[in-house]
């Protein structure tokens, strides 16, 4: 193709908007708790690891990651990706807070990164949790404006709920 070159897909790439879709997921009793368990494990870690770099002051994601990741994965069981995803929550609580130290609820929505959850179909998606994958029956509730980089994984006792981010090219 004559006269494209990298710069024109740049630029269409920033013409691209970034939304996000909001999906209801639609568990079983079983995959419900084990989603639930999850969600909680995952706002404890990051609170115990909030209070604990924090003791010693670190900000920095590798000392973090070096001194905490295996101890996370032992004393709390988290999945490689877990591990890694809750640091990186912490980091970016830390530095969005300006001193204040960040709190997590119990039940705050959790980040899901891409090698955490993939939908195998509009219907489905396979989650990780600390049990091993899960698949879940899913429905698409509408789409959205936010912008972020993770999917988000909520669940309250009256339902599961993701927001994922998608690129969707703008309307006409």
């Amino acid at each position: 193709m004559a006269g494209y070159s990298l710069y024109h897909e740049n630029w269409f790439a920033m013409a691209v908007s970034i939304n996000s879709i909001h999906l209801r997921l639609l568990p079983n009793r079983t995959t419900s708790e084990t989603i639930r368990a999850t969600v909680e494990r995952l706002n404890a870690v990051s609170m115990w690891l909030i209070e604990t770099a924090g003791a010693h002051r670190l900000r920095d994601r590798n000392v973090i990651q070096r001194m905490y990741y295996h101890e996370m994965r032992e004393q709390f069981g988290l999945p490689s990706q877990m591990a890694l995803r809750v640091i990186v929550r912490c980091i970016a609580a830390t530095k969005a807070g300006k001193g204040t130290p960040p709190a997590f609820d119990v039940h705050d929505p959790v980040p899901y990164g891409p090698n955490m959850v993939s939908f195998r179909s509009l219907t489905a998606a396979s989650l990780l949790t600390l049990e091993g994958r899960v698949e879940v029956p899913l429905k698409v509730l509408g789409y959205g404006e936010e912008r972020f980089g993770t999917a988000l994984l909520t669940w309250k006792p009256e339902g599961v709920w993701m927001t994922v981010p998608c690129n969707l090219p703008p309307e006409p």
